[in-house]
């Protein structure tokens, strides 16, 4: 189906749509202006169930509460943005599927694909189960768009690959959170990549990745935050790889993780980065959680500063920043909570991670002079540290 440039309504609900061989297609729209759904609808073998191809002055686009299944050849769900303009009021709602291919199908079938170049107002990719996808589960890729982008609470189990977001150029907010990765297999089960001018951090967060082999997840990004998630893959050769071929890009902030272990060796174990490779950039991972429940931080990375330099939390009584402990980094916000001291000799150096800086309720003693000056530094010259904020000092 093809709609001209006038305003259209496309309704597809509680349709079954069943194939015999992968010459037999599902639904096709290519939607010049207006809306499209998809709800309550049941899609069985055929070759690409649910292909959607959407332009500039389209509206809402929701693929609700929809089975698709053993699909034959390319891709279970694809939508696809066209054209090069402005969608500044579309969105897109992908949500409550359930898309699964049978554990003897060997077809190279992916899963749900969303292709947005452009502005689009918003992309919610939540709610979704798929399973047994024999290539990739999940494929985003934004390209020079604004949007508000979730994905969130989906269940992606028994795939060969789980998750890929790429975001290119714009200001796009991308929240990851609350997803289920269990049971996964093949190279880079989730990769993250932003392009280093990428405005907004992209959010990796409470997500919950089990049971999976290889490497679990891919970081090619310039900020990109990872917290709060749980790493339990025994099997797995890596929780997290760092990658730059896209260009070089700094350290990546995964503090506040659960890694499934409390032993900071077998954790490293698990991070391919700057231990194993000096080229690149180092993943920061302390402190982190003793638990999966993720309600107690480890008391051996609770202190303020490391041995090794990593800064961040509450000060707690009186600590002294010395030259010879220096660079520091600084991968959580410092508060300096009344009653407290933070003194800083001269000579020392602050590296802080985007979005991060210094609260000062006590007392913050800088030393350096112009001989010997102390250094506040954003930690990447091209993301911005928080600063320092001054509340009630002593």
């Amino acid at each position: 189906m093809t709609t001209n440039n006038h305003p259209t309504s496309v309704l597809i609900s509680q349709c079954l749509m069943e194939g015999s061989s992968r010459y037999t297609h599902g639904m096709y729209v290519d939607l010049r202006y207006g809306n499209v759904s998809v709800i309550n609808s049941t899609f069985k073998s055929l070759a690409r169930p649910i292909d959607l191809r959407f332009h500039d002055q389209c509206q809402n686009i929701n693929i609700e509460r929809n089975r698709v299944e053993n699909t034959l050849s390319q891709r279970h769900i694809d939508l696809y943005k066209s054209g090069s303009g402005k969608s500044e009021n579309c969105t897109l709602n992908i949500v409550d599927n359930i898309v699964s291919q049978d554990s003897g199908d060997t077809s190279q079938t992916g899963g749900v694909r969303v292709w947005a170049r452009y502005d689009i107002m918003r992309i919610n990719l939540d709610r979704n189960s798929l399973s047994g996808i024999n290539y990739l589960a999940l494929y985003l890729y934004l390209y020079h768009t604004s949007a508000l982008v979730s994905v969130s609470e989906n269940v992606i189990a028994d795939c060969e690959k789980a998750m890929h977001v790429e975001a290119y150029g714009g200001s796009a907010t991308v929240s990851i959170h609350q997803n289920t990765v269990l049971r996964n297999f093949g190279t880079d089960i989730i990769k993250l990549i932003t392009a280093d001018y990428l405005k907004r951090p992209l959010e990796f967060e409470r997500n919950s990745m089990r049971n999976n082999s290889n490497t679990v997840v891919t970081v090619e990004a310039s900020n990109a935050l990872l917290h709060y998630n749980v790493f339990n893959n025994p099997d797995a050769t890596s929780n997290i790889k760092v990658s730059t071929s896209q260009g070089g890009y700094g350290d990546v902030n995964a503090t506040l993780n659960y890694w499934g272990s409390v032993d900071s060796r077998q954790i490293a174990g698990k991070l391919y980065d700057q231990r194993s490779n000096p080229a690149l950039p180092l993943v920061i991972y302390q402190p982190y959680f003793e638990n999966s429940s993720l309600s107690s931080v480890y008391e051996e990375t609770r202190r303020f500063v490391t041995p090794d330099g990593i800064l961040g939390g509450d000060v707690n009584g009186n600590v002294t920043l010395t030259v010879e402990g220096s660079p520091y980094t600084a991968v959580s916000s410092i508060n300096v909570l009344p009653g407290d001291v933070l003194q800083v000799e001269a000579g020392v150096e602050i590296n802080f991670l985007p979005n991060i800086g210094v609260t000062v309720e006590g007392a913050l003693i800088v030393e350096g002079n112009i001989d010997n000056p102390v250094n506040f530094l954003p930690q990447s010259t091209e993301k911005k540290w928080r600063g320092i904020e001054f509340l009630h000092t002593e």
